[in-house]
């Protein structure tokens, strides 16, 4: 049993702010004179005891959090109190309309600013700016807009949002497309049996329809972006030797977002083929 007090030679005073912080996912930001007195009782000039704060306590600090201060501060409404709107720079010939998918998802609005004054410091697009903060790199914006909008709202949605998005990036888009030094595609690994196909054949098996199960979730959009590119890219590669796969591709393809986002012909195209998938194989 935790004793009421802990008694600590010199301890540091970084311990007052973090045993008032209320959970970890919380900021500290605003100064608490009024608390840290309470909190530090003086027992001798080279000893002081440190008792843990009390639930009182603990709701002034939660509260404080709200009325913010000095240093960072957690804001969910983004990084400009919700003030502005969003801006995206991209193309439709790059990566930039997944990140619309997953905004139309969101319900979400946001400025296409095309490519003029793009604020990546690499100069590529996609790249989002939402008050002061720029992101870029696909899937690094997807999870940032997973969390601003509040889909990432336990350690078990965080947990699969980052290995699928990250699995997305890192290996399915190598799988999918072979590139050369420059990054011009010119083949694809889906003429085989490529292990990450085969296993992914067999997550979705267990989960289905979504890589979360019934829920559609930020990673789906990740996941389901390349392989939806695949028959716009490889349209004599045929994908029913994986049907789960093909099943989520019909799913993913069939969403409101996506037609929103990559247009009506692109998804009446792309759920015929899926659709074509999913008859052969079964």
């Amino acid at each position: 049993r935790m004793p009421a007090q802990m008694r600590l030679a010199h301890a540091p005073p970084l311990l007052l702010l973090l045993a008032l912080l209320p959970s970890p996912s919380n900021a500290f930001t605003a100064p608490l004179p009024s608390l840290i007195p309470s909190l530090l009782q003086s027992s001798s000039p080279s000893t002081r005891s440190y008792r843990l704060p009390n639930i009182r306590e603990r709701q002034a600090a939660q509260a404080s959090l709200r009325m913010g201060g000095y240093g960072w501060v957690g804001d969910e409404a983004g990084a400009d109190g919700g003030k502005g709107m969003m801006e995206l720079w991209g193309t439709r010939g790059s990566r930039s309309p997944l990140v619309d998918w997953y905004l139309h998802e969101l319900g979400a609005e946001w400025q296409d600013r095309g490519v003029a004054g793009n604020p990546n410091p690499f100069g590529s697009v996609p790249c989002l700016r939402d008050g002061a903060i720029v992101m870029f790199e696909s899937g690094a914006i997807l999870l940032y807009l997973a969390d601003r909008f509040g889909a990432l709202s336990s350690p078990r949605r965080r947990a699969e949002a980052y290995k699928w998005v990250t699995w997305a990036n890192a290996s399915l888009d190598p799988i999918c497309f072979v590139e050369t030094p420059d990054g011009k595609v010119y083949d694809t690994q889906l003429k085989g049996n490529p292990r990450g196909m085969s296993v992914l054949e067999g997550v979705l098996a267990s989960s289905g329809p979504f890589l979360g199960g019934d829920e559609f979730g930020v990673q789906d959009v990740a996941v389901a972006s390349y392989l939806l590119f695949v028959p716009q890219f490889f349209p004599q590669i045929d994908l029913s030797k994986w049907p789960c796969v093909s099943r989520y591709m019909l799913a993913c393809v069939r969403r409101e977002a996506y037609g929103k986002a990559f247009g009506p012909e692109t998804q009446a195209f792309l759920t015929r083929v899926c659709e074509g998938y999913v008859a052969a194989g079964g």
